[in-house]
C-alpha cells in the first residue's frame, strides 16, 4: 500500500511539473509571437523558437517537480520531459495543418527530454558517503 501512495505522488507531482512548463511554454511563445508580429525578431526564427521555449518550459517545470517530490531526480526529470513532449504532440493533432509529425519534432523531443535532464542535474544532490 505504501508503494502506491509513493507511485500516486510521482505521478501528481510530474503533472504538475508538466502543466507549470506548459503554461511558461505558451507564455514564451505569446512573447515571442508579438516580437515577431511587431518585426523585432525574423519569421524564419520561430521554428528554433519554440525549440528554445519548449526547452526552458521543461527546465523549468522538471526543476518544480523534483523539488515537489525531493527524490528520484532523474526520473522525475525525465518523465516530466516525455510527459511535456507529449501533450505537445496531442495538442499539435488537433492543430489544422498537413501533418502530426513535422520537421521540428525531434527537435521537439530532445529540447523537452534535455530540459528535464538538466534540471535533474542541476537539482541532483551527491549521495553521502559511509567511513
Amino acid at each position: 500500500m505504501r508503494k502506491d501512495k509513493k507511485n500516486v505522488s510521482l505521478l501528481k507531482d510530474v503533472a504538475v511539473g508538466a502543466a507549470v512548463a506548459l503554461v511558461i511554454t505558451m507564455v514564451l511563445l505569446l512573447i515571442f509571437a508579438i516580437l515577431i508580429a511587431s518585426g523585432t525578431i525574423p519569421m524564419g526564427m520561430m521554428g528554433g523558437l519554440s525549440v528554445v521555449t519548449l526547452f526552458i518550459g521543461s527546465l523549468i517545470g522538471a526543476l518544480v517537480a523534483i523539488k515537489k517530490h525531493g527524490a528520484k531526480a532523474l526520473m522525475v526529470g525525465l518523465s516530466e520531459g516525455v510527459l511535456v513532449f507529449l501533450v505537445t504532440l496531442v495538442v499539435g493533432a488537433f492543430w489544422p495543418s498537413e501533418s502530426l509529425i513535422g520537421a521540428y519534432t525531434p527537435a521537439l523531443v530532445i529540447g523537452a527530454l534535455l530540459g528535464g535532464a538538466l534540471a535533474s542535474l542541476l537539482f541532483a544532490r551527491p549521495k553521502k558517503m559511509k567511513l
